[in-house]
């Protein structure tokens, strides 16, 4: 995009002569190095003003990326997604086919993040509350995970990552309200992902009770 900027600029000098003057420089066709004009063109741009563009740009970037309008949750429990999924291609290690594609698999049987997720909309002051807290009692087990709003203005002001939720993942994974707990079925859903959703008030002790999914039952 910059490359093609800079020849627009470059370009942008050569006009032609007409009954109304020369209104910029002309060249002979035979006398024109395109590289040294560019050069020129290069040199005489104000590159404080343009990475000054860039960083502002890159500081806005998370202010604007684009909401996920997903419902507020009415009630407390939790639903299960299966982690199985086919492969798409061959899964080949030191030449040999280890798995066909069209095999199904579950990653879970053979790696368990200790990690969850709670994904919420920071737009709404409540399950802010609830996000930030959670945050305090269990920084390194949970990660927060926007659904709305600006992870990154967050992510400074706790001076710890925050991430954003973006359609496809929502997608994947069914999340259909929230505040909302991605973590890991136990027992007989222990290879599936349980997506735990939380109606008012927001407690912990409830975001704690729903681990592994929450005791009531399923959604």
């Amino acid at each position: 995009m910059l490359i093609g900027s800079l020849c627009v600029v470059a370009a942008s000098q050569f006009s032609h002569a007409h009954d109304l003057g020369i209104h910029n420089r002309v060249w002979a066709i035979q006398e024109v190095n395109i590289k040294e004009v560019m050069a020129q063109q290069i040199a005489a741009m104000d590159w404080d003003e343009i990475f000054g563009m860039m960083e502002a740009q890159s500081k806005n970037y998370t202010r604007d990326l684009p909401p996920n309008d997903i419902a507020q949750a009415r009630e407390t429990g939790t639903k299960y997604v299966d982690a199985s999924f086919a492969l798409d291609q061959d899964i080949v290690v030191e030449g040999e086919i280890v798995y066909e594609a069209g095999t199904w698999v579950n990653p879970l049987a053979h790696a368990r993040p200790v990690t969850a997720m709670l994904l919420f909309d920071a737009t709404d002051d409540d399950q802010l509350a609830f996000a930030l807290a959670a945050h305090e009692v269990m920084p390194n087990n949970l990660k927060l995970v926007m659904t709305k709003g600006d992870p990154g203005k967050l992510g400074r002001q706790l001076n710890h990552p925050v991430f954003y939720a973006f359609a496809h993942i929502v997608d994947y994974f069914d999340i259909t309200h929230v505040p909302a707990l991605l973590s890991l079925g136990k027992d007989d859903y222990k290879d599936y992902f349980a997506i735990s959703q939380f109606a008012e008030p927001y407690n912990l002790k409830t975001l704690e009770k729903c681990w592994n999914g929450c005791p009531e039952g399923t959604l």
